[in-house]
């Protein structure tokens, strides 16, 4: 699973406003990165977005952890986007025709978006539910929510931002994009005219990716820092010493994957030559009348190993034990990398 990327989540926001013709330019976009990130305030990035208030609303939105997913949280979304307009927040009344036809009722509105976001937040996370399974049931959701387009304006960056925070809190990255503006466009605008999931099927298996959120250096305490600083270091030392006290082979690849070591090919051992069996001379047969005793049988010959074979084996040990070390070196090399990074962030 991927870290957070503060950098993909602004430029999925960015894809999302763009597709109103409100494309935030490149200032707007690193100061958004910068305020993510934590090495800016919240005012200083407003000032850099200027008048384009929906892009810093969508970015600022994304700070949010709810959990619950409904159709009241629904409607404070639309709201915070788009005040102070008028009846942002609110359902629609009247009909609403979009290209391709018309929008769900408004006597059905409330109760169809009710149930739609119900069932969509029993669906499971990351990592209980795999990729392809989270994009089948997000896209017959994400139709759901087209299809009602509850709002008299404003339901696609709505629901946009609605279903990419929901997917950051399910252990999901939805960066938008990772497709083009006509993509996205096409894949809704399907799901619409034809009633058709398969589209945004795609279209999610393009932009989804696994995710794994990492507290930002803003929201570390300088005593956490220092404490996973030394924690990384101790590793790193135990690793080094690891190194020259190699454990046996089984138990260091249960914890350790370790390239695969073709054998090379063994010597088959010659078989020991067995004596003939000595014929019974004529004159050793017992007189007659007299108890036989049954012949002894003879114990198998036991296998001897041969030498080819022994230093064949010793040398794959060896080998292995030479990969398991160069591993473990690594490892040495990539914690100290680390120990590196977070000693800069303090």
């Amino acid at each position: 699973m991927q870290e957070y990327d503060y950098k993909t989540a602004v430029l999925s926001i960015a894809a999302n406003a763009a597709t109103e013709s409100v494309t935030p330019n490149k200032s707007m976009t690193e100061a958004a990165i910068s305020y993510k990130s934590g090495l800016t305030d919240k005012s200083a990035f407003l000032a850099k977005c200027g008048k384009n208030t929906l892009f810093a609303k969508l970015v600022i939105y994304t700070d949010s952890r709810n959990s619950e997913f409904d159709s009241d949280e629904f409607l404070k979304l639309h709201k915070m986007l788009y005040e102070p307009k008028l009846k942002c927040g609110e359902i629609r009344v009247g009909d609403l025709t979009v290209t391709g036809g018309s929008c769900t009722a408004p006597k059905l509105l409330r109760g169809s978006l009710k149930s739609a976001l119900g069932k969509m937040q029993q669906t499971a996370g990351a990592p209980e539910i795999t990729k392809a399974d989270f994009a089948a049931q997000l896209s017959c959701f994400m139709r759901e929510l087209i299809i009602l387009s509850p709002f008299t304006y404003g339901n696609a960056i709505t629901r946009r931002a609605f279903i990419m925070q929901f997917c950051l809190m399910r252990g999901f990255m939805l960066n938008y994009a990772a497709a083009s503006k006509a993509e996205l466009l096409a894949a809704e605008s399907e799901a619409f005219t034809a009633d058709a999931s398969q589209p945004l099927f795609n279209l999610f298996m393009k932009c989804l990716s696994y995710l794994q959120e990492e507290k930002t250096a803003k929201q570390t305490h300088p005593a956490q820092k220092a404490a996973a600083l030394n924690k990384s270091r101790a590793a790193a030392q135990e690793i080094a010493s690891s190194v020259a006290a190699v454990k046996p082979r089984e138990a260091v690849r249960a914890q350790q994957p370790v390239k695969p070591v073709t054998p090379p090919p063994r010597t088959k051992a010659e078989p020991v030559k067995r004596e003939p069996p000595v014929k019974q001379s004529a004159q050793a047969k017992p007189p007659a009348g007299a108890k036989q005793t049954p012949p002894v049988k003879q114990s198998p010959p036991i296998k001897q190993i041969a030498p080819a074979v022994m230093s064949a084996e010793k040398a794959e040990v060896m080998r292995d034990l030479r990969d398991i070390q160069k591993s473990l070196n690594s490892l040495a090399v990539r914690i100290a990398e680390i120990s590196d990074k977070v000693e800069k962030m303090k």
